[in-house]
């Protein structure tokens, strides 16, 4: 055997080596393809959970600055009150339910009250936003007597 017989042989062996390479490479990036369409084909029609997850925004309606310890009564579509959450200092309370049609009633001390109907669907997330009106002051609603006389006077 001669030199460069030896040598040939060695580059063969080596093509064969790096073939089966591509090869096993070529398979893996063919599954991966395939498999990357099938999820996205299939994966919108996978069976959702029962269950959504329902967020209320509560802001002033004057400021729409955020509206923290609003009282937020999640009730059933058949009038049954199910939990009472209370949003934090951004003006944001969450609350897992199951899929269905649910009636909020959003109240706060120094605000109106203001009642919102909401869809939830399983494996999302429904967001409600709620304004509040700020309710009145005793000076604006004019209860104050003293005050009262002197608008009346013209002064």
């Amino acid at each position: 055997m001669s030199l460069s017989e030896g040598k040939s042989r060695r580059v063969h062996r080596t093509w064969k080596q790096v073939s089966r390479v591509r090869t096993i490479i070529g398979f893996c990036a063919a599954l991966i393809s395939v498999g990357t369409f099938a999820y996205s084909f299939f994966g919108h029609s996978l069976p959702k959970s029962g269950y959504g997850e329902l967020v209320t925004l509560v802001q002033d309606s004057k400021t729409s600055k955020p509206v923290g310890d609003a009282t937020i009564e999640i009730v059933t579509d058949a009038g049954a009150l199910l939990t009472t959450i209370t949003s934090g200092s951004n003006g944001r309370a969450q609350h897992r339910v199951k899929e269905g049609a649910y009636k909020l009633r959003v109240t706060h001390p120094r605000f109106g009250s203001e009642s919102r109907k909401v869809r939830v669907n399983g494996g999302e997330t429904s967001e409600v936003h709620v304004a509040l009106d700020p309710r009145p002051s005793r000076e604006d609603d004019g209860e104050n007597p003293v005050k009262k006389f002197f608008r009346g006077l013209g002064l």
